[in-house]
């Protein structure tokens, strides 16, 4: 199943380094993206929210038809 994971680089202004972190991890993928600021966090979550609700769903389906 699909899951989130964000951590925050501290919001320390070293140059270019992300602000935030987001690992969008299944057991075949691994994805890593940056947001630079909350603005581009929520716009980014935004935009992967449907693709994991989506995931997450067909897996489940997947499992209660091989139940049945």
């Amino acid at each position: 199943m699909p899951r989130w994971g964000w951590r925050s680089t501290g919001g320390k202004d070293d140059g270019p380094t992300p602000l935030f972190l987001v690992n969008v991890t299944t057991d075949s993928f691994y994805e890593t993206v940056c947001a630079e600021s909350v603005p581009a966090l929520m716009e980014l979550l935004a935009r992967w929210t449907p693709v994991v609700q989506g995931a997450a769903i067909g897996k489940l389906a997947g499992e209660l038809g091989d139940k049945a």
